[in-house]
């Protein structure tokens, strides 16, 4: 990203796609994310967490008391201050269409009922050490979580009710899932299927998972170790195919990203596609690590080697 920024979350809505990170930097894609374009926002200087768009309506959760909003599908942006006792982060952005929640640091969440545009406090049931980390909503109801082995859920985005999960590290995310409920601290995974009331241990088979996205019927885990893939409620972990040594090579060489930019022009594509056949017929792959530390020609003769 030009200037050293990092992009911290990304959303979607009606074709639309937003990237948000640090440094205030903002990029928005109504192509499935060919091209990025800047959009007009405040002078902003700090740190983005969190995004969600709904019908052309976007809420941006950043540090300070900082909420950021937009209603012409992301074009423009206006920041206004939450209705908070202390500085906070907001970490979590979600809504029902026409009930937005914001939740951070120290338990802090409000709620907005005109897409943004103004916020009242509501107590989350969170104390002060407890940290809202996540927000959803699905199946009629809000659920935030996050530290301490803290999970909430509402109706409404007013009143609250702890759930106790059996989860007691960090509970990083949530999804709905074909009529279940999955949460997961890293380590261990928990689903219900009563709308977050009870909740039942489920086998993970990779541990440090942080981040859950489900659609009607498959849940995908992703983290630091490893990711999951969930089919009818079973975590299973993906068997990923080795990637064929010659078109490896070819991309090192050609891509003008992180490669040697070579033209296409001078690459022998006759000669890549007999290497490329003589490999497949033999089940040859390969899946390796490459760190942006080690220069390509390294990487490439480590694939020769």
């Amino acid at each position: 990203y030009p200037g050293g920024y990092h992009f911290t979350s990304i959303a979607g809505s009606n074709g639309t796609f937003i990237a948000v990170g640090d440094g205030g930097s903002f990029r928005r894609s109504v192509d499935g994310g060919e091209s990025w374009s800047t959009v007009d926002k405040p002078s902003y200087p700090f740190t983005v967490y969190s995004i969600c768009g709904y019908n052309g309506n976007w809420v941006i959760g950043s540090q300070g008391r900082d909420i950021l909003y937009s209603n012409d599908d992301g074009l423009t942006w206006t920041k206004v201050l939450a209705p908070v006792l202390n500085d906070t982060d907001f970490l979590a952005v979600t809504t029902s269409g026409s009930v937005w929640i914001a939740g951070g640091y120290r338990g802090a969440l409000v709620r907005s009922v005109d897409n943004g545009q103004s916020w009242s406090n509501v107590t989350s049931g969170f104390s002060t050490p407890d940290n809202i980390l996540n927000a959803k909503f699905d199946n009629g109801i809000f659920v935030i979580c996050g530290t301490n082995g803290k999970f909430a859920t509402s109706p409404d985005g007013v009143s609250w009710t702890l759930r106790s999960t059996g989860l007691t590290g960090t509970i990083y995310d949530a999804v709905f899932i074909g009529g279940d409920w999955i949460a997961t601290d890293a380590t261990t995974s928990v689903r219900s299927n009563d709308n977050c009331v009870t909740w039942e241990s489920m086998v993970q088979p990779v541990s440090g998972i942080t981040d859950l996205v489900s659609s009607p019927t498959v849940a995908v885990g992703v983290g630091v170790n490893g990711e999951t893939m969930s089919t009818d409620l079973v975590w299973t972990t993906p068997v990923y195919p080795d990637m064929n040594p010659a078109h490896i090579i070819r991309e090192c060489l050609s891509n003008t990203e992180w490669g040697m930019s070579l033209p296409v022009a001078l690459i022998d594509d006759v000669s890549f596609a007999e290497a490329a056949d003589v490999l497949y017929d033999e089940g040859f792959g390969l899946s390796m690590m490459w760190s942006g530390q080690t220069d390509v020609q390294t990487f490439v003769n480590e694939v020769l080697g």
